[in-house]
């Protein structure tokens, strides 16, 4: 997987979203449509991507794993994979959630 900026698109056990996530020498960036950021780190493991990232939830939101946030918002870690063909696997504390990532362009 090269560096680039990539669409994410995801589904929980309550629901779907999705997001982007900028990929570059090592570190990770990104958004979603309910208002989370993401910042991590990943390498290589063969051809997959692997990492983790911190996501940070607004006030009040509700995660696609059908937790609400609360009001103070919340912040996790998330276990990352992508497989060579795109497909993205989450793992988090509130939930497992599985999608895909396409690139829009490099960086």
């Amino acid at each position: 997987m090269q560096d680039g900026f990539y669409r994410i698109d995801y589904e929980g056990q309550a629901d779907v979203g999705a997001g982007a996530f900028a990929l570059v020498r090592g570190k990770i960036a990104g958004l979603d449509v309910g208002g989370l950021t993401y910042t991590g780190s990943y390498t290589l493991d063969g051809t997959d991507v692997v990492g983790t990232v911190t996501a940070k939830a607004p006030p009040g939101a509700t995660l696609v794993t059908g937790t609400t946030a609360g009001p103070a918002g919340m912040s996790f870690e998330v276990s990352i994979r992508v497989r060579e063909n795109g497909t993205l696997e989450l793992q988090s504390p509130i939930g497992p959630l599985r999608g895909r990532m396409t690139l829009i362009s490099t960086l």
